[in-house]
């Protein structure tokens, strides 16, 4: 998204809250706080990414499963794993973390001590 868009997004935070920021509105405070996430998301797409879904990865049904049994279900959860600790999960072997990490490299990402 273009930094105008940004801008706008600011001005229309700053004009909406200016006079009612003051008085401690909790609904205004709210909406200047996801403001603010959602200007981090738009200048940092690479954190969109790692809020997906682990099955946008395309991995294997037995990869998926076996992640998700282990409750590892979004990409930001699985880089945090080094591929010692996904063998450790049942039902996980070489194969699959050699897909996990194909997979993840398409994303520009690693696991951890990668």
């Amino acid at each position: 998204m273009s930094r105008e868009i940004i801008e706008a997004i600011e001005k229309i935070a700053y004009f909406a809250l200016g006079s009612y920021y003051a008085d401690g509105n909790e609904s205004f405070k709210y909406i200047h706080n996801y403001l603010n996430q959602l200007k981090i998301l738009i200048e940092n797409p690479e954190r969109k990414i790692l809020e997906l879904d682990i099955f946008e990865l395309g991995l294997s049904l037995r990869t998926i499963n076996s992640l998700r049994a282990d409750n590892i279900n979004l990409i930001k959860e699985l880089i945090n794993f080094t591929s010692f600790d996904l063998l450790k999960i049942p039902n996980m072997a070489a194969k699959c973390i050699n897909e996990i990490r194909e997979a993840l490299a398409i994303k520009n990402l690693k696991l951890k001590g990668d």
